[in-house]
């Protein structure tokens, strides 16, 4: 079977990792690599992370002028760790949310819950938007250079509807935002691991089966990693 070639997003990727011998606390990673592959139908960029407990994969399509993370939280979303970010909390400040949802008129699940701030996630492909409710979860990526994967116990996102995957690519359920907001992407995994906000992003222009290669380059005089692969 084959499969579109990978390319990593290397997040962050200059800082030296502090020896947990020397402090007795695990290291820091040096950067973090999201798999980003080119859907040959849509054209759209998607990553996957890992989400919930317990931990599933996450598919998203890639926003670069993307606020923050958002998915659909009404259809399948089952998880022990949802906490929702309560109105005029520091999450809510952080992300900028000047509205408030009082009261939700349905059970109470993620994306549903009484007093909790909102934002508006929106899918640029389908020109659509929604109100959503600001929330964090577990979330769990790889780490740079060959470290292991890195968890973040309470990593706020939007939970976003089922109609706003409208024209987004087979499996994805919501959309990564890589821009310069607080609660971004690249923003988020800077202030938990204290790391330079620096990325680099690694795009194919085409879908094609990539070989086993490897190489290293500069980008915004930070060392990142691009890796191909064809399974």
């Amino acid at each position: 079977m084959s499969s579109s070639s990978f390319f990593h997003l290397a997040l962050l990727c200059c800082l030296l990792s502090v020896s947990s011998a020397k402090t007795g606390r695990p290291s820091r990673p040096k950067g973090i690599i999201f798999p980003v592959s080119k859907d040959p139908s849509t054209l759209q960029y998607t990553t996957e992370i890992k989400q919930r407990t317990p931990l599933v994969p996450v598919k998203l399509t890639i926003d670069l002028g993307g606020q923050f993370l958002w998915t659909d939280c009404e259809k399948g979303y089952t998880t022990s760790t949802y906490s929702p970010a309560r109105c005029k909390s520091t999450s809510c400040s952080l992300a900028k949310s000047g509205n408030c949802l009082t009261e939700c008129y349905s059970r109470a699940r993620p994306g549903c819950t009484n007093n909790t701030c909102t934002l508006f996630p929106d899918n640029a492909i389908a020109s659509a938007a929604t109100t959503g409710t600001l929330g964090s979860d577990v979330i769990s990526v790889q780490s740079a250079f060959g470290g292991a994967r890195v968890t973040i116990s309470q990593f706020p996102f939007v939970c976003g509807s089922t109609s706003l995957l409208d024209k987004l690519s087979s499996g994805v359920t919501g959309m990564a935002g890589l821009g310069r907001t607080n609660v971004s992407l690249p923003s988020q995994f800077s202030n938990a691991f204290n790391l330079k906000r620096k990325f680099g992003v690694c795009l194919s222009s085409t879908s094609s089966n990539g070989g086993y290669t490897f190489r290293k380059f500069r980008l915004f005089n930070c060392t990142t990693y691009l890796y191909t692969t064809s399974h």
